[in-house]
């Protein structure tokens, strides 16, 4: 987008991650990641980090330190529009509001419970906790609570958008990265399974006049198919540098879900202190998401099969039934394809083709 002549500007809430030293200012003229705090500073030091594990982990229920807030993002990424208007732009916001600890500000934070003040004692620098059904409840509410914050600041984003004439010719692209697990087969957060708790996020694709408004697709995607959506629908040729088809496909043609690949997710293994109570701590795990069945690969546990049409909770594993074994053999057969699709030198001899 920058070398089409766009501004590029990115506004991230989330200090551990989408930053700049993480790699992800490739591209942007325009980069924040972090305020300069006196707390964000100390932080961003060795011990400042290890200080701060170590307190949050003994002592504190407590926000995150130097946090940024969905209205800080949505503020700063309007001055940046208005400094240069009149030319395109590629606009990135990351927010932070939805991810634990569940610490909106109020109203926000109560607005869901009967609690004053829900939410802060799920932490992933913690243990799991040990909580009433009140206060778990309260931690749901909290967490519906940094949702309705985010939904009502991206409206004044779009707001914004609107004042300064701009709405009708953006094109809007909103996802999540992950959801969260609260409870479900003992879970907490994400990053521990490939469950549809954490995989099944919204997407919404929106741009007046290009794209039929109301569409709504049942074929399971891939959030890795964005950037070769966004250069198909601006008719860039480059579109073909990134994986997956264009989603556009899938709202000009109803053909096209016929033949689309599986959605692939995996996990590498992960011995962290805080992991023993989740499979991922005994291995790797691999999925494929199909029109029907949701596959889940444990590296020694076994394999999953469930049916999306009738489990949306995924409570009944078909590994042992006729049908879950024939979508097993199915589903093992792709798995060993995307493996050698995989290998360096598979990857050395398409590039030479």
């Amino acid at each position: 987008m920058r070398d089409r002549g766009y501004r590029t500007g990115a506004f991230s809430g989330n200090y551990f991650f989408v930053t700049r030293r993480q790699g992800f200012a490739r591209g942007f003229i325009h980069f924040e990641d972090y305020f300069t705090t006196l707390a964000d500073m100390a932080v961003r030091t060795v011990y400042g980090r290890d200080l701060q594990r170590w307190l949050i982990r003994r002592f504190t229920e407590d926000n995150l330190p130097a946090r940024k807030i969905a209205a800080d993002i949505t503020n700063a990424s309007l001055r940046w529009l208005d400094h240069d208007s009149r030319r395109p732009f590629f606009l990135f916001l990351n927010y932070f509001d939805a991810h634990a600890p569940y610490l909106p500000p109020q109203p926000y934070r109560g607005r869901f419970s009967r609690l004053k003040n829900p939410g802060g004692a799920i932490n992933e620098f913690r243990r799991y906790p040990k909580l009433t059904p009140e206060r778990f409840q309260g931690e749901i509410d909290a967490y519906d609570g940094g949702i309705a914050y985010i939904d009502d600041m991206i409206g004044r984003l779009l707001a914004g958008l609107q004042q300064r004439q701009l709405s009708r010719n953006t094109m809007i692209v909103f996802l999540s990265d992950h959801g969260e697990h609260f409870g479900e087969r003992g879970f907490l957060m994400h990053c521990n399974s490939l469950y549809a708790a954490v995989l099944h996020v919204p997407l919404i694709v929106h741009w007046p006049g290009r794209i039929p408004p109301g569409a709504r697709i049942a074929q399971p995607v891939s959030i890795a198919g964005i950037p070769t959506t966004v250069l198909d629908l601006l008719g860039d040729s480059k579109q073909k540098l990134f994986p997956g088809p264009s989603l556009a496909r899938l709202w000009t043609n109803a053909e096209e879900a016929r033949h689309w690949p599986e959605p692939f997710a995996e996990l590498t293994q992960m011995r962290y202190p805080l992991m023993e109570r989740y499979p991922l701590y005994y291995g790797w795990l691999k999925s494929l998401i199909g029109p029907r069945y949701y596959f889940i690969r444990h590296q020694k546990l076994g394999d999953e099969i469930y049916d999306r049409t009738t489990d949306s909770t995924q409570s009944k594993n078909l590994i042992d039934t006729m049908a879950g074994q024939q979508a097993q053999a199915q589903y093992d057969a792709l798995l060993r394809r995307l493996e050698v699709d995989a290998r360096p030198e598979h990857a050395d001899a398409m590039a030479k083709k």
